[in-house]
């Protein structure tokens, strides 16, 4: 049998049956006197058994150990059963992840946990430039949050929000600001900060009880995955923002922190 008769009768392309011969997988035939490599009915059989394992999921190096050893490949089959279980939980896991974003009619770049939230934004009036500092922000307090607890605070937030029917008027600040720009006189920027102080003063509840239970509002002091989110949450806000929203978001920001110390003092 010549190269192409031999792959296509055990169901591999000529460069898969070149690459086994190229690693040692497979042993090359003699060459006929043509120069053609000449293939048995054996090296067939070989070539279907290593096939048949490739198909299970054997990785090459482990294939190379079953047939070599030439035994029953019991264990070697029970730890494939393990990673095919293990991998049949993840697909599963992506499978539910994946549905549960699609009944939100959710984006797949962000946080499942945070797709209720983002959507009802959205049905709020939030725009396309809104949404992205929200998101972006989320994904990477997704990525530095080590220990949960920032996330544990954005998530009470939002349930503050929808609890106090105040998640329009967090759409309506948000949306005011992105209005804002160089051009911008001072009335619109001292109005818009105006506005966001007046939020922070109807939050002031939850601000002060994530202070007690977290030391929310102090930036929490030195803790270094905190640090490196704010740091990354203000290069974020740069490249997304212009300077007016990033001194109008600052204000609201330090406006909130106030709120905290003046009741701790």
């Amino acid at each position: 049998m010549r190269s192409r008769e031999i792959a296509g009768a055990a169901g591999v392309t000529v460069k898969t049956l070149r690459h086994y011969h190229r690693i040692g997988l497979l042993p090359e035939p003699p060459r006929s006197e043509n120069g053609y490599r000449d293939y048995r009915v054996e090296d067939l059989v070989l070539l279907l058994r290593i096939r048949r394992f490739a198909d299970l999921g054997f990785s090459l190096g482990a294939i190379r150990s079953l047939i070599a050893e030439e035994g029953r490949a019991d264990c070697a089959l029970a730890r494939l059963e393990a990673d095919l279980v293990e991998a049949e939980a993840g697909i599963r896991r992506k499978l539910r992840t994946v549905r549960a974003l699609r009944s939100r009619n959710a984006r797949g770049d962000e946080p499942e946990a945070f797709a209720d939230h983002l959507l009802a934004l959205q049905r709020l009036g939030a725009g396309e430039r809104l949404l992205s500092l929200e998101r972006d922000e989320l994904l990477l307090m997704g990525a530095l949050d080590f220990d949960g607890d920032l996330s544990s605070v954005r998530l009470e937030l939002g349930r503050f929000l929808d609890e106090r029917s105040l998640t329009k008027r967090y759409v309506d600040l948000g949306e005011r600001i992105m209005a804002l720009s160089e051009a911008s006189g001072e009335d619109d920027v001292e109005g818009a900060v105006s506005e966001g102080e007046a939020f922070c003063e109807e939050i002031a509840d939850f601000l002060l009880a994530q202070a007690g239970k977290r030391g929310v509002g102090a930036r929490a002091g030195s803790r270094s995955p905190r640090l490196l989110y704010d740091a990354a949450v203000d290069a974020l806000e740069r490249g997304l923002l212009n300077e007016v929203q990033i001194e109008v978001y600052g204000r609201i920001e330090r406006f909130a922190f106030d709120i905290v110390r003046r009741a701790a003092s």
